[in-house]
Protein backbone atom coordinates (compact mmCIF):
# COMPACT_ATOMS: atom_id res chain seq x y z
CA UNK A 1 0.00 0.00 0.00
CA UNK A 2 1.27 3.18 -0.79
CA UNK A 3 1.05 6.74 1.26
CA UNK A 4 0.43 9.95 -0.25
CA UNK A 5 2.86 12.76 0.40
CA UNK A 6 4.12 15.65 -1.06
CA UNK A 7 6.00 14.75 -4.50
CA UNK A 8 3.50 11.72 -4.80
CA UNK A 9 3.48 8.95 -3.08
CA UNK A 10 5.54 6.38 -1.13
CA UNK A 11 5.74 2.42 -0.22
CA UNK A 12 4.20 1.71 3.44
CA UNK A 13 7.47 0.35 5.31
CA UNK A 14 6.21 -2.61 7.29
CA UNK A 15 6.67 -2.81 11.23
CA UNK A 16 9.15 -5.14 10.88
CA UNK A 17 11.70 -3.10 9.14
CA UNK A 18 14.48 -0.50 10.72
CA UNK A 19 13.74 -3.49 13.71
CA UNK A 20 17.38 -5.18 15.17
CA UNK A 21 17.24 -8.81 13.52
CA UNK A 22 16.93 -11.31 16.22
CA UNK A 23 20.05 -13.38 16.74
CA UNK A 24 19.42 -16.87 15.71
CA UNK A 25 21.38 -19.90 13.49
CA UNK A 26 19.01 -22.33 12.31
CA UNK A 27 19.66 -25.82 12.81
CA UNK A 28 20.86 -26.76 9.64
CA UNK A 29 23.60 -24.98 9.57
CA UNK A 30 24.92 -25.25 13.18
CA UNK A 31 27.45 -26.87 12.66
CA UNK A 32 29.41 -24.56 10.45
CA UNK A 33 28.08 -21.77 11.95
CA UNK A 34 30.19 -23.11 15.09
CA UNK A 35 32.97 -24.00 13.57
CA UNK A 36 33.49 -20.67 11.47
CA UNK A 37 32.70 -18.28 14.51
CA UNK A 38 35.12 -20.02 16.84
CA UNK A 39 37.61 -19.54 13.63
CA UNK A 40 36.33 -16.02 13.98
CA UNK A 41 36.66 -15.56 17.45
CA UNK A 42 40.03 -16.98 18.09
CA UNK A 43 41.33 -14.07 15.31
CA UNK A 44 39.84 -10.90 17.11
CA UNK A 45 40.74 -12.66 20.43
CA UNK A 46 44.67 -12.06 19.03
CA UNK A 47 43.22 -8.59 17.72
CA UNK A 48 42.20 -8.02 21.59
CA UNK A 49 45.18 -9.10 23.13
CA UNK A 50 47.70 -6.33 20.57
CA UNK A 51 45.15 -3.96 21.22
CA UNK A 52 44.53 -4.08 24.85
CA UNK A 53 47.61 -5.65 26.68
CA UNK A 54 50.63 -5.29 24.60
CA UNK A 55 51.48 -2.08 25.52
CA UNK A 56 51.96 -3.65 29.24
CA UNK A 57 53.71 -6.83 28.36
CA UNK A 58 56.31 -4.76 26.22
CA UNK A 59 56.01 -2.36 29.35
CA UNK A 60 56.68 -4.79 31.74
CA UNK A 61 58.13 -7.93 30.29
CA UNK A 62 60.23 -6.29 27.54
CA UNK A 63 61.45 -3.40 29.65
CA UNK A 64 59.68 -0.68 27.35
CA UNK A 65 60.04 2.44 28.81
CA UNK A 66 61.82 5.18 26.62
CA UNK A 67 58.81 6.72 24.43
CA UNK A 68 56.62 3.91 25.34
CA UNK A 69 53.72 5.45 24.30
CA UNK A 70 55.01 5.60 20.49
CA UNK A 71 56.98 2.45 20.58
CA UNK A 72 53.25 0.92 21.85
CA UNK A 73 51.61 2.79 18.98
CA UNK A 74 53.77 1.55 15.89
CA UNK A 75 53.84 -2.29 17.69
CA UNK A 76 49.75 -1.99 17.16
CA UNK A 77 49.88 -0.15 14.38
CA UNK A 78 52.17 -2.70 12.31
CA UNK A 79 50.13 -5.58 13.31
CA UNK A 80 46.84 -4.00 11.93
CA UNK A 81 49.42 -3.06 8.95
CA UNK A 82 49.74 -6.62 7.97
CA UNK A 83 46.53 -7.95 9.16
CA UNK A 84 44.95 -5.60 6.45
CA UNK A 85 47.57 -6.15 4.07
CA UNK A 86 47.03 -9.96 3.82
CA UNK A 87 43.33 -9.27 3.64
CA UNK A 88 43.91 -7.41 0.24
CA UNK A 89 46.76 -9.80 -0.66
CA UNK A 90 44.28 -12.58 -0.32
CA UNK A 91 41.18 -11.00 -1.70
CA UNK A 92 41.26 -13.73 -4.86
CA UNK A 93 42.04 -16.30 -3.27
CA UNK A 94 39.85 -19.38 -4.15
CA UNK A 95 41.23 -22.62 -1.78
CA UNK A 96 39.04 -21.25 1.11
CA UNK A 97 39.31 -24.10 3.32
CA UNK A 98 43.25 -24.56 3.07
CA UNK A 99 44.04 -20.96 3.27
CA UNK A 100 41.82 -20.74 6.45
CA UNK A 101 43.46 -23.49 8.32
CA UNK A 102 46.30 -22.12 7.50
CA UNK A 103 45.28 -19.07 9.23
CA UNK A 104 43.46 -20.49 12.00
CA UNK A 105 47.23 -22.39 12.87
CA UNK A 106 48.81 -18.73 12.30
CA UNK A 107 47.00 -17.05 15.06
CA UNK A 108 48.45 -19.35 18.42
CA UNK A 109 51.81 -19.38 16.87
CA UNK A 110 52.11 -16.12 16.44
CA UNK A 111 51.12 -15.17 20.29
CA UNK A 112 52.83 -18.22 21.64
CA UNK A 113 56.29 -16.09 20.01
CA UNK A 114 55.12 -12.92 21.21
CA UNK A 115 54.38 -14.58 24.74
CA UNK A 116 58.60 -15.80 24.51
CA UNK A 117 59.51 -12.58 22.81
CA UNK A 118 61.45 -11.70 26.56
CA UNK A 119 63.37 -15.28 26.16
CA UNK A 120 64.00 -15.65 22.52
CA UNK A 121 64.83 -11.93 20.72
CA UNK A 122 62.64 -9.45 22.77
CA UNK A 123 61.05 -6.73 20.62
CA UNK A 124 62.17 -7.99 17.38
CA UNK A 125 60.60 -11.32 18.09
CA UNK A 126 57.58 -9.73 19.91
CA UNK A 127 57.10 -7.99 16.54
CA UNK A 128 57.19 -11.07 14.83
CA UNK A 129 54.86 -12.75 16.79
CA UNK A 130 52.29 -9.70 16.45
CA UNK A 131 52.69 -10.15 12.51
CA UNK A 132 52.79 -13.79 12.17
CA UNK A 133 49.03 -13.46 14.07
CA UNK A 134 48.44 -10.74 11.79
CA UNK A 135 48.53 -12.86 8.61
CA UNK A 136 46.51 -15.20 10.31
CA UNK A 137 43.83 -12.52 11.49
CA UNK A 138 43.99 -11.30 7.99
CA UNK A 139 42.83 -14.63 6.92
CA UNK A 140 40.67 -15.77 8.88
CA UNK A 141 38.26 -12.89 9.26
CA UNK A 142 37.31 -12.53 5.55
CA UNK A 143 37.27 -16.04 5.12
CA UNK A 144 34.79 -16.63 7.91
CA UNK A 145 32.76 -13.92 6.76
CA UNK A 146 32.01 -15.20 3.89
CA UNK A 147 31.53 -18.11 4.54
CA UNK A 148 28.56 -16.91 6.89
CA UNK A 149 27.22 -14.97 4.13
CA UNK A 150 27.60 -18.08 1.47
CA UNK A 151 25.39 -20.71 4.53
CA UNK A 152 22.63 -18.23 5.78
CA UNK A 153 19.33 -18.86 4.60
CA UNK A 154 17.95 -15.60 3.08
CA UNK A 155 15.40 -15.66 5.65
CA UNK A 156 17.57 -15.80 8.36
CA UNK A 157 20.43 -13.64 6.81
CA UNK A 158 20.60 -11.20 9.38
CA UNK A 159 19.97 -13.34 12.52
CA UNK A 160 22.86 -15.36 11.47
CA UNK A 161 25.41 -12.55 10.34
CA UNK A 162 24.30 -10.74 13.70
CA UNK A 163 25.04 -13.82 15.64
CA UNK A 164 28.23 -14.12 14.38
CA UNK A 165 29.20 -10.38 14.50
CA UNK A 166 28.58 -10.69 18.23
CA UNK A 167 30.24 -13.37 19.33
CA UNK A 168 33.48 -12.42 17.57
CA UNK A 169 33.42 -8.82 19.25
CA UNK A 170 32.62 -10.42 22.67
CA UNK A 171 35.84 -12.47 21.79
CA UNK A 172 37.83 -9.60 20.97
CA UNK A 173 36.53 -7.92 24.25
CA UNK A 174 35.66 -10.29 26.94
CA UNK A 175 38.70 -12.70 27.59
CA UNK A 176 41.36 -9.49 27.13
CA UNK A 177 39.40 -7.46 29.98
CA UNK A 178 39.66 -11.19 32.31
CA UNK A 179 43.14 -10.73 31.19
CA UNK A 180 43.85 -7.61 32.38
CA UNK A 181 42.16 -8.54 35.87
CA UNK A 182 43.47 -11.24 36.32
CA UNK A 183 46.73 -9.02 36.23
CA UNK A 184 45.76 -5.98 38.23
CA UNK A 185 43.50 -7.57 40.75
CA UNK A 186 44.86 -11.35 41.34
CA UNK A 187 48.51 -9.91 40.99
CA UNK A 188 49.31 -11.94 38.07
CA UNK A 189 52.34 -10.89 35.87
CA UNK A 190 52.03 -10.41 32.37
CA UNK A 191 54.11 -13.48 31.38
CA UNK A 192 51.93 -15.92 33.41
CA UNK A 193 48.77 -14.41 31.81
CA UNK A 194 50.09 -13.98 28.46
CA UNK A 195 50.82 -17.91 28.61
CA UNK A 196 47.15 -18.23 30.06
CA UNK A 197 45.56 -16.50 26.99
CA UNK A 198 48.29 -18.14 24.49
CA UNK A 199 46.04 -21.49 25.77
CA UNK A 200 42.45 -20.50 25.54
CA UNK A 201 43.57 -19.39 21.79
CA UNK A 202 44.69 -22.29 21.00
CA UNK A 203 42.28 -24.37 22.71
CA UNK A 204 39.45 -22.15 20.68
CA UNK A 205 41.45 -22.62 17.67
CA UNK A 206 42.10 -26.32 17.50
CA UNK A 207 38.03 -26.43 18.31
CA UNK A 208 37.41 -24.52 14.95
CA UNK A 209 39.28 -26.71 13.31
CA UNK A 210 37.79 -30.24 14.73
CA UNK A 211 34.41 -28.76 14.28
CA UNK A 212 34.80 -28.10 10.13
Amino acid sequence: RARGGVGGTRPAISRDQGRPPVLHVPSSIRRTWGATTLASASGWMFMGWILGLSPSFLHEQLGIQISQPIIAGLFAGAVVFTNGLTQILLRHHHEKAGVLRIGIALIPAGLAVFALSPHIGGLAAALVGGMIGGVGGGIVQPNTMATIQAIAPDHARGGVTSAYLSLSYLAMSVPVVVAGLAASVIGLDLATVATGYLAATALIATAAVAAS
